[in-house]
């Protein structure tokens, strides 16, 4: 992704052949063309994105999540969008949640327009209450929840040294206490279900500092 970030020129190069080539994608196309299941390979001598066509039936057959239903948080906008999409492009039915109303009901609709089911709800992932009452919802409304991803996170664009203990607070509770409550709860589900991934989603700048941003 930092790669791609720093190249002005990446293109899609369908099967291989430069003749084909498709204009400049950026990298929120990138990412959502690889979470359809068509598989990509980045090419850094010729700083190109190879599309593996022959392989791209074969990799959603394997990605099918028929039957299956999952919870993504933070879905009604950017990357928690996509992903639920993608699942429901691959048979999900889904579990739409983030706390603007509006965004997540426009993603339901556009999960219900690939013709699978989803419940919209919306929650503060930060608080307990909030998380265990959409769990519950969850359940009444689809059965069970197979696949949980935690996507929820954000930050604060503020240099350590102004930063307020509220903003800490704020920063830490979206990103890694959300993933505990989530997990917390819809593990409990699993756990008796003897049945379920839990995935977490994490950013880049966990490996790297970013200058003004804490």
């Amino acid at each position: 992704a930092e790669e791609l970030r720093a190249t002005e020129a990446a293109s899609l190069t369908i099967g291989g052949d430069p003749e084909r080539e498709a204009a400049p994608l950026s990298l929120d196309s990138v990412i959502e063309i690889v979470l359809q299941g068509k598989p990509l390979k980045w090419e850094r001598n010729c700083r190109r994105i190879r599309w593996c066509e022959r392989g791209a039936a074969m990799i959603s057959e394997q990605l099918s999540l028929a039957g299956k239903v999952a919870m993504v948080t933070g879905s009604g906008r950017g990357l928690g969008r996509a992903m639920a999409l993608a699942m429901a492009d691959a048979g999900a039915d889904l579990v739409i949640t983030a706390r603007t109303l509006g965004e997540i009901e426009s993603v339901g609709k556009e999960v219900e327009q690939r013709g699978r089911r989803a419940f919209v709800t919306p929650c503060d992932v930060t608080k307990t209450d909030d998380v265990e009452s959409m769990m519950a919802k969850a359940i009444e409304a689809l059965g069970r929840v197979d696949i949980l991803v935690n996507n929820a996170g954000g930050s604060r664009r503020k240099p350590v040294l102004e930063m307020t203990d509220e903003e800490w607070h704020w920063v830490v509770d979206l990103n890694l206490t959300s993933t505990f409550i989530c997990s917390r709860t819809v593990g409990r589900h699993m756990a008796v279900r003897k049945s379920g991934k839990v995935i977490n989603i994490a950013s880049g700048w966990g490996y790297r500092g970013l200058r003004n941003s804490t």
